[in-house]
């Protein structure tokens, strides 16, 4: 799994398309990983069948400010937009994960990631933001 993938620098991503497109990729040592019946020689790695990559990434733009990450290596993705959940969705997340902590600063916590992210980011009047969620969940297990 590979998160904040838009955080990359565009030579990186790069070498990940190289990877996922063409099934190989050249290593600084010398060493290349390869798909198929490769491995023929001890400089190769071969790629297990059932590999899969599970990419993360920002939508361009505010308040990301990440590479459009989709524009560069998105064509070679299935890819699927995840929403943020609705706030008492992301109220009951957090309790359970945090159980001890009690609802009051739950709510809060959960409040306050989204207005942190909306107070400067408004798109198009939308009230509300995306939320943190990890920056809620380390905050939450600190209680």
């Amino acid at each position: 799994m590979i998160d904040e993938a838009d955080k990359a620098p565009l030579d990186v991503v790069a070498v990940l398309k190289s990877l996922i497109e063409d099934g190989e990729m050249r290593l600084a040592d010398g060493r290349r990983i390869v798909s198929g019946d490769g491995g023929e020689n001890e400089n190769e790695i071969v790629i297990h069948k059932n590999f899969k990559v599970i990419v993360l990434a920002n939508r361009p733009g505010y308040p990301f400010l990440g590479n459009d990450f989709f524009g560069s290596i998105g064509d070679i993705f299935s890819s699927h937009v995840i929403t943020n959940p609705p706030l008492e969705s992301e109220i009951e997340l957090l309790t359970n994960y945090a159980p001890n902590v009690k609802k009051k600063m739950i709510i809060k916590v959960s409040e306050g990631g989204r207005e942190g992210v909306s107070e400067g980011g408004r798109e198009g009047g939308r009230k509300g933001g995306n939320t943190d969620w990890k920056l809620c969940l380390v905050v939450g297990s600190h209680f």
